[in-house]
């Protein structure tokens, strides 16, 4: 199980890819000429996406009164969501954090393309924040029911 500060570590590593993929898509925004108002959208999008994401997992996590490894979303979902009662995921729970996701992933790709650089980047900044979700925080993740935890 991972400590306390590695997870702090990751999250931090974690927060800085994020931040990393959005000063470039900020750039490419100003750069491509793109309506503000598709990046307020976008942005909206994204923050009710990790909205439905916290409702759908951190606030029915059995580890979110003790011993969430997620540092930053556990605690978070506890300061803002109504606790739910712990237990298996829902379908409709499922579907709605894969609906979320696929927003936040899929919906950038039809502006991305416009510069293959910058795609293969939001890519490769995706694919190292879940490598490292993966191989620390799932690990030491408690959560029975999570499908992602390697236990379940």
């Amino acid at each position: 199980m991972a400590t306390r500060r590695e997870n702090l570590r990751l999250t931090l590593g974690v927060l800085a890819v994020v931040l990393i993929a959005a000063a470039a898509a900020g750039a490419a925004w100003v750069a491509w000429g793109l309506s503000v108002w598709l990046l307020a959208g976008y942005l909206a999008a994204s923050a009710a996406g990790g909205g439905v994401i916290l409702w759908a997992f951190c606030a029915k996590c059995p580890c979110a009164d003790h011993g969430c490894g997620h540092v930053f979303p556990g605690p978070l979902a506890r300061m803002i969501l109504p606790r739910r009662t712990p237990g298996p995921y829902r379908a409709a729970e499922l579907g709605a954090t894969g609906l979320a996701l696929a927003v936040v992933l899929l919906a950038p790709q039809a502006w991305l393309w416009q510069s293959v650089p910058v795609l293969v980047g939001f890519w490769v900044l995706v694919i190292a924040a879940l490598g490292m979700i993966r191989a620390s925080v799932c690990r030491g993740c408690g959560n029975e029911f999570c499908p992602g935890n390697p236990v379940s």
